[in-house]
């Protein structure tokens, strides 16, 4: 699962944002859920902006600031660590796993690429 860990963390090319309110502890059914919202939404952030990111790395200038737009306004990285706890403590996810497996790696790629395309330097 660390292939999950560090494309979570490497999703948008840098680290997330330390979280300044610590809600009550979680039930293990509620604190299962919140992973498996966190681990969706990542997903869907990687099925969604990954064909735009393709297009804008293919040197469509427009879909590259399609893809920086949705990027500010969705801010995965946030869903990205919180996704990486999860998977670091163990639970199973059962098909949210393969998943992750096989979609974040490239994404991660790509991404970095954009990062290196737009002159950002990510970690």
């Amino acid at each position: 699962m660390k292939t999950a860990f560090f494309s979570a963390l490497l999703l948008t090319g840098c680290a997330a944002q330390p979280v300044t309110y610590s809600p009550p502890a979680p039930s293990p059914v509620d604190e299962h859920a919140e992973c498996v919202n966190h681990i969706a939404r990542v997903l869907a952030f990687a099925k969604v902006a990954g064909p735009v990111l393709d297009r804008c790395l293919a040197g469509n200038a427009p879909q590259c600031g399609t893809f920086a737009v949705f990027l500010e306004r969705v801010r995965p990285q946030d869903d990205s660590s919180a996704a990486a706890l999860c998977f670091e403590s163990g639970q199973n996810f059962g098909g949210m796993a393969y998943e992750v497996n096989r979609i974040l790696p490239p994404m991660t790629k790509k991404i970095i690429r954009y990062n290196k395309m737009m002159g950002a330097s990510h970690g």
